[in-house]
């Protein structure tokens, strides 16, 4: 009799510690659980794997061990089973943040953000999964997603910090990308226009860049208008205009700070003359 109550406790502490004993799906999920209370992620894993062999379709195992895979740094699989568990629910935003978690550590930023996208517009009251959102957008340079993500973990989170501070940043960026746009418009349109009468290149704001611009109209025939207005775009404007019948418009040389370029302009607009003078003509 004694033999059989040895043997009747050995079964019950073996089914009590070892999973293939347990005899449901629930239970082993149950065993996982503990595991992972434990940070036994590895036992963890084994007890859920065992309840999928009898539930193969149970989500909430499925995410469970996707999530020790995670921990223990099993990233492919984790992958796997967190893309299950979305495949299964559609609406896991859980599963979600963690595939966008695994692809930003793979360095796969529009995954990332892809993933952290769908679990914040699923779950649109979590400041974790928008500033997630928010990081990984501002880091792939998608300043729009970065600002809308921002926005809406700082009306969630009480620290508001970082928000504000990538909000500065984005501003900035814009600004930067909106004078570099414009300097572009403007150097093709000064392009175009220069293809387009003939203008030679201008290096520098000096007399002999001035004299070249000049003299080109001179040799041309072009308005000297044309000359002011080429020379406006490389950033040289004339310092005064004095009208007349004949027009003199005079440009400072900063290489020679007490003497000034000298237009001189017919009445038709074409160029009389041009050459550097120590004074400026004194319109009567």
């Amino acid at each position: 009799m004694r033999r059989n109550e040895v043997f009747l406790a050995l079964i019950l502490i073996l089914a009590w510690t070892c999973p293939s004993f347990a005899e449901t799906a629930q239970e082993f999920h149950v065993q996982g659980e503990t595991a992972y209370k434990a940070k036994n992620y590895a036992k963890a894993v084994e007890a859920y794997t065992e309840a999928l062999k009898l539930e193969p379709n149970r989500h909430e195992t499925i995410y469970a061990r996707g999530v020790n895979l995670f921990k223990l740094k099993k990233f492919d699989d984790a992958l796997a089973d967190f893309k299950k568990v979305t495949d299964i629910t559609k609406i896991d935003r859980h599963a979600l943040n963690y595939t966008g978690l695994i692809y930003q550590t793979q360095g796969n930023t529009l995954l990332a953000l892809d993933a952290f996208e769908k679990a914040s517009n699923l779950q649109k009251d979590n400041p974790t999964y928008a500033l997630n959102a928010a990081r990984v957008a501002l880091k792939s340079g998608v300043l729009a997603k970065a600002e809308s993500f921002y926005i809406r973990a700082a009306s969630l989170s009480s620290d508001k910090d970082e928000a504000k501070r990538a909000l500065r940043y984005i501003e900035s960026k814009r600004a930067e990308a909106g004078a570099a746009r414009a300097e572009q418009e403007a150097s093709e349109g000064m392009g175009k226009f220069a293809a387009k009468y003939g203008f030679p290149p201008v290096y520098g704001h000096t007399a002999a860049a001035l004299s070249d611009v000049f003299s080109h109209c001179s040799r041309r025939g072009l308005p000297a208008d044309l000359g002011i207005q080429y020379l406006e775009m490389l950033g040289i404007s004339p310092i005064k205009q004095s009208p007349g019948t004949v027009t003199y418009v005079y440009y400072q040389l900063p290489e020679r700070p007490r003497h000034f370029y000298e237009v001189k302009i017919m009445e038709d607009g074409k160029v009389l003359g041009h050459h550097t003078a120590s004074r400026m003509f004194a319109q009567p």
